[in-house]
């Protein structure tokens, strides 16, 4: 985890030829540079090779902050409202008129890119903006994520404790920030005194029923997130792995009983916004045009972070009882959360390989080496379920071993324990959670653009700025995205 996103390329918008301020002339113009500017780092993006397009990442979302607050500030001029205290006239001489790839519509040929899709209105510039920025929030969690599984150098140097702290504090406030722009965006949707914006069918990134998906998976994250932070089981079978870590004498926090428990409703939580979030993304998939929706990946995405949610809160409910001098009852915990990812489950603690469980074992080695090579376009696509099956299965042969050789407990029955004492799912950061706050431009921003218009600079495009070429067919996915804007071809 987390989902990897795409970030969406866009076609060029001279706003100066949509719209007029006879109040601040030069405005229009600057929001142009400003949107040149996005799109031709989307576009140097999306030609990078996977490995370098995380680095490039903090420069994207940088672009991204400059240009908001100019479109926000031409959104608000229009609709006649102040900015930074003073009134900001924008006239519209036209309708704007502007196309963005979908990145999460679902493609009948696998592979194959949707084509850019035409939107009327300044309002269809405003969110495919917004998802954009809540995109590289995602990716950059993403980032910050895999650093938690490279494996360590030579040189003993393993990350330490506080490293990893740090990096999941960082992810968590991303995920926290891209939910708050979703909610903004849903805010917006239903507090229009014009009514929602009508968008295409096909522009299903920016319909509601996406945006909901999209904010209900991101608390999802970020309340797992709460979580992994004191999860001492992951660490140490990931230090089990590491053939270059040294720490491996050193044993590992225990999980004290009265937050396993706390744990466990916390992670229920967090299956229930994904849960949440996977409805939306049903609906959402009914809602394009010609029965092409919301990507199925997103949506399966969704239900497997749902069941590892669940398995992990199994495996805290577990642990609690383990902790408690229970085995038995922790075992049948486990294969609560094993049967939760879809695992065979070895009701007789025999030690026979099954073919579920060689086939997760190949599953995680091939994870393993994606990390290894750097390969991590496709890293976490199973919202970790892999990694929490190891946890699983590793604690289950541990604690079965111990129950036979020493306090032989009966075993119960898991589906039983699960209707029976499964608690109730809890909120991890309750009324905490912040808006996102539009951000106009300054006072003494907005003074200098009283001045004219000066035409030497600002109506000269770039020639290199040129619209991307849209084929109706094409045998490699990446062909059109390398090559449509070289000179030589």
């Amino acid at each position: 985890m987390p989902y990897p996103f795409a970030l969406p390329t866009t076609s060029h918008l001279t706003f100066q030829t949509h719209l007029t301020s006879p109040t601040h002339p030069s405005l229009p113009a600057t929001v142009t540079t400003a949107r040149n500017s996005l799109r031709a780092a989307l576009k140097a993006h999306k030609r990078l090779p996977s490995a370098q397009q995380s680095a490039n990442l903090s420069h994207i979302l940088t672009i991204l902050n400059e240009y908001t607050p100019y479109l926000l500030t031409l959104d608000a001029g229009l609709g006649g409202k102040p900015v930074s205290g003073e009134d900001v006239d924008i006239t519209l001489l036209k309708e704007v008129e502007v196309e963005w790839r979908p990145t999460l519509l679902s493609s009948p040929l696998p592979g194959h890119e949707p084509p850019r899709i035409k939107g009327k209105g300044l309002d269809y510039e405003i969110y495919n903006t917004l998802c954009t920025l809540s995109a590289v929030h995602n990716l950059l969690a993403r980032t910050s994520l895999i650093r938690l599984y490279m494996p360590s150098p030579p040189t003993n140097t393993a990350s330490t404790p506080e490293a990893r702290t740090a990096s999941i504090q960082n992810a968590t406030k991303n995920f926290l920030t891209a939910y708050s722009i979703h909610t903004h965006l849903l805010d917006l949707t239903h507090s229009s005194t014009d009514g929602p914006p009508i968008f295409p069918k096909e522009a299903v990134d920016i319909h509601s029923s996406t945006q909901s998906c999209l904010a209900e998976l991101s608390l999802a994250e970020a309340t797992i997130l709460f979580v992994l932070k004191d999860d001492a089981y992951p660490v140490l079978l990931q230090q089990s792995r590491d053939k270059n870590d040294r720490e491996w004498m050193v044993k590992a926090p225990e999980t004290p009983r009265v937050r396993a428990h706390l744990f466990a409703r916390l992670c229920l939580g967090a299956a229930e916004h994904a849960e949440r979030a996977a409805a939306a993304g049903r609906a959402g998939a009914t809602e394009g045009a010609g029965g092409r929706g919301l990507a199925k990946g997103l949506i399966g995405y969704c239900e497997d972070l749902r069941r590892v949610s669940r398995a992990k809160a199994c495996r805290f409910l577990g642990v609690d009882a383990e902790a408690s001098g229970k085995t038995g009852e922790g075992i049948a915990w486990l294969r609560a959360g094993m049967a939760e990812l879809g695992m065979d489950i070895q009701e007789d603690g025999g030690e026979k390989m099954s073919f579920s469980k060689l086939k997760s074992s190949w599953a995680g080695k091939r994870e393993d080496r994606k990390v290894e090579k750097g390969k991590t376009a496709e890293w976490g696509a199973d919202a970790g379920k892999t990694e929490e099956a190891r946890v699983l299965e590793w604690l289950e042969r541990k604690w079965t071993k111990q129950n036979d050789t020493m306090n032989v407990q009966i075993v119960p029955n898991h589906a039983t324990l699960v209707a029976s004492m499964m608690p109730s799912g809890r909120e991890a950061f309750g009324s905490n959670l912040s808006t996102w706050a539009p951000k106009l431009v300054g006072e003494d921003v907005l003074a200098r653009m009283r001045a004219p218009i000066d035409f030497a600079e600002g109506l000269r495009e770039e020639q290199s700025s040129g619209d991307e070429i849209d084929s109706a067919s094409g045998t490699f996915p990446r062909a059109r995205g390398e090559y449509e804007d070289d000179a030589y071809y």
